[in-house]
């Protein structure tokens, strides 16, 4: 890996982080969702259009309907992440989300797809495990409802996470789509999917945009910069090597919910972090 891609991913995992920081402090429901969601769609629509001409593809059926299950896990995925951020703290949903997406992504490559794990790869589940297991406080409290809610929130976030992945990488690893046209049309469906859940919140659209506006744009700035400089990275460097390399962000993740939202038990929750980094590391280069 050139240190320009190490920038790159070190600059994406920090802009990740950072939007997940901005969504914190609002806690939103659908209705902030769908707003960032919009910004996202208009930042990202010149760019759409530019790999749309280059690539001289337009938006077909097969890709619209792998766009809209992804967009399922997507539209899950915030929704899920905003609840859990009203209920629990960063510095455990965000660890846990992050972390639980390749767990699962790789147990499913095992049941579905039938791949063979490698001893690194039973060594990375493991310690993937036990940091959810750690940050979460561990079992005995992960019995205990109130302790439990915003653990597996998180937990349900991450498997949101895998089933997107698993989509995308059919999209534009199998069948080539265009990533950046293939990811708007993804933002655009995932609008409509939450249209009438925004309608129905008594904080509605408008509301969120009296209130909300400036930071649903920071979140759709801070996401969709984040999205390119993979995409760039990927480009130029191999994915075994990226992967383990943007989940860096889980470490910074519960670093600014520990330091900048003095949110508790930062010893605990920084050290399952970097365990679930390790067993990240192994999952994806075993």
């Amino acid at each position: 890996m050139t240190l320009f891609s190490l920038f790159l991913l070190v600059t994406a995992a920090f802009l990740h982080a950072g939007w997940n920081l901005v969504a914190k402090r609002v806690a939103g429901g659908a209705a902030f969702t769908w707003l960032f969601s919009l910004f996202s769609a208009l930042l990202l629509f010149p760019f759409a259009l530019s790999a749309s001409l280059w690539k001289g593809y337009f938006l077909g059926t097969e890709l619209l309907i792998l766009a809209a299950v992804s967009a399922v896990f997507e539209t899950g995925y915030f929704l899920l992440l905003q609840r859990g951020y009203k209920t629990g703290d960063m510095s455990v949903v965000y660890p846990l989300a992050r972390g639980t997406g390749p767990l699962v992504a790789t147990l499913l490559a095992i049941v579905v797809l039938g791949e063979r794990p490698t001893p690194l790869n039973l060594a990375g589940t493991g310690l993937v495990v036990t940091g959810i297991l750690w940050i979460a406080g561990g079992y005995l409290r992960l019995k205990e409802f109130r302790s439990r809610t915003a653990p597996l929130l998180g937990i349900a976030t991450g498997a949101c996470i895998a089933g997107y992945s698993m989509v995308d990488r059919m999209a534009v690893g199998v069948r080539s789509f265009p990533p950046m046209l293939f990811f708007f049309a993804v933002i655009v469906i995932q609008i409509l999917f939450l249209t009438p859940l925004a309608l129905q919140e008594s904080e509605g659209i408008l509301s969120q945009w009296r209130r909300n506006r400036r930071p649903a744009f920071a979140i759709a700035f801070l996401a969709a910069s984040a999205y390119l400089a993979v995409l760039y990275a990927l480009s130029i460097t191999p994915l075994s090597l990226i992967a383990p390399a943007r989940e860096v962000s889980i470490v910074i993740g519960t670093f600014l919910g520990t330091r900048v939202l003095g949110e508790g038990d930062r010893k605990r929750r920084m050290t399952g972090s970097v365990i679930i980094l390790a067993g990240i590391a192994l999952l994806t280069t075993g």
